[in-house]
């Protein structure tokens, strides 16, 4: 069974929001990851992931991490084992290649993202009231 067939409507609704997002990310896009990564290597998760990150850059100054949305990563971060780091962990991120942004999350609970993206209207809908994240769709997206 996949947390798109259990009836855990918690888990259902952050894994079709993870999964929307996820699928429609260009491969090759970066994934920068805020200080919260910290404490996913200090609690020794999903410590595998970080063989997906690579040189950060000097651009954005905040992010402490980099990682390449290569298609394996985006298989690691939608398997039924992983797929919650991203809700639990992730709290400030940003996925963007070298022209565009995709999505900014901050806080874990506001989203902006780009305009190209669709997320189903029930996940936004269950995911505002059962977790009181805030959706915006921007086209450009911006920091």
């Amino acid at each position: 069974m996949t947390y798109e067939d259990t009836d855990n409507m918690e888990y259902q609704s952050l894994y079709r929001l993870v999964k929307s997002l996820i699928t429609q990310i260009p491969d090759n896009c970066y994934l920068y990851i805020g200080p919260d990564i910290y404490r996913l290597i200090d609690e020794e998760v999903c410590l595998d992931f970080l063989d997906f990150g690579v040189a950060l850059d000097n651009d954005y100054e905040w992010y402490c991490e980099r990682f390449n949305l290569s298609q394996q990563c985006k298989e690691y971060l939608l398997s039924e084992d992983n797929f919650l780091i991203m809700i639990y962990y992730f709290c400030h991120y940003m996925i963007r290649d070298e022209d565009k942004i995709y999505v900014v999350v901050f806080d874990g609970c506001h989203f902006n993202i780009d305009a190209s993206i669709r997320i189903p209207r029930e996940v936004i809908d269950e995911c505002e009231r059962e977790f009181e994240m805030d959706f915006s769709f921007s086209d450009p997206v911006r920091l």
